[in-house]
């Protein structure tokens, strides 16, 4: 659709124009910030803020532990949604990027590198207000080539025949199932489970976050620190504003928690309970995730701990359980 003469132009970062009225304006945001900035000691973030926000206002700020001149793209999907958009970007020093964004609820995916040497990360980002700052703490890459191949099956050596397909890589359409759980609660479980898989727990790099699955659910004196499938569970659904049960690091723990759901009909973000499971990292003969995903032969679930990773695994079993989380309210 073409302009028409005299109608206004829309304005964009590369063609911003400003007018005497406009420098008037943005000399008494100045004022302001440099006022606000005085009184907190926060001088220049104030003045660089207020001059993003009156030049566009639906701008939010990204703080990275890397030199933000590297990210060459950020997509992202908002609330869940399937549908991915391209964000304009802007560096505005050494560590922090400008993306044009309105506030909400995302999940952002950021690209580096170009052609066979792209790499891709994906964090859950949520801004509150024009302006926000999120700190990144670390950007988890993966080569785009690794990503689109997504080996299935490769990594299931020494696992029961029952369990099928495990790997720690997510795929575009694993991501596309957030839209279909079927409420808040499990579109948020199931997204922070999600952004876990490839979590290795034998990683001195992952250390860190094995530590904060830990922490979600402290184990008592003398349980195997290497049971980490159901702290897992914990810190997912406390990311997700859920309660966890007591005891949340023993799967028998999760047999009671939350809402009972249709057994028959494993909906996407609810945890499935599976029995009679040969494994060594489960004694108690349980194996407890989130549900990705009903197939036609098996459940697939995001659980903690299988070959040492976050996975996604095919379980062949019915599920002799499945439950759903409460959000807190207010």
């Amino acid at each position: 659709m073409t302009n028409q003469p005299g109608a206004p132009q829309p304005q964009t970062w590369s063609g911003f124009r400003p007018t005497h009225a406009v420098f008037y304006s943005l000399a008494g945001a100045l004022a302001l910030a440099i006022a606000n900035g005085l009184t907190k000691d926060t001088l220049l973030p104030a003045v660089t803020r207020s001059i993003v926000e009156f030049i566009d206002p639906s701008t939010v700020s990204v703080k990275l532990k890397e030199p933000a001149e590297n990210i060459t793209a950020v997509k992202v999907k908002e609330n869940w949604k399937l549908i991915e958009n391209q964000v304009e970007i802007r560096p505005i020093n050494n560590d922090t990027l400008n993306l044009k964004l309105a506030p909400g609820a995302y999940i952002a995916r950021f690209e580096k590198g170009a052609d066979n040497n792209r790499q891709v990360a994906t964090i859950n980002l949520a801004f509150k207000e024009s302006g926000d700052e999120r700190n990144v703490e670390n950007l988890e890459w993966h080569s785009d080539t690794e990503l689109k191949t997504n080996v299935r099956g490769k990594a299931a050596e020494g696992l029961p025949d029952l369990l099928s397909g495990t790997r720690w890589l997510t795929a575009p359409d694993d991501f596309a199932q957030i839209a279909s759980a079927p409420d808040t609660a499990s579109k948020a479980i199931l997204a922070n489970a999600l952004l876990q898989v490839g979590i290795d727990g034998r990683s001195a790099n992952d250390e860190a976050r094995i530590g904060s699955y830990l922490a979600a659910a402290p184990m008592k004196v003398g349980s195997a620190r290497e049971w980490w499938g159901g702290t897992f569970l914990a810190w997912v659904v406390k990311k997700s504003d859920v309660d966890a049960p007591a005891e949340a690091y023993a799967f028998k723990s999760w047999q009671g928690w939350g809402v009972a759901a249709n057994q028959t009909d494993p909906k996407p973000g609810s945890i499935a309970i599976f029995g009679d499971i040969p494994l060594q990292i489960a004694p108690s003969a349980l194996l407890v995730g989130v549900v990705l995903r009903n197939q036609k032969n098996c459940t697939e679930i995001i659980a903690g701990n299988i070959v040492g990773h976050v996975s996604i695994t095919c379980v062949a079993h019915k599920p002799t359980q499945l439950r759903t989380g409460v959000q807190h309210v207010g």
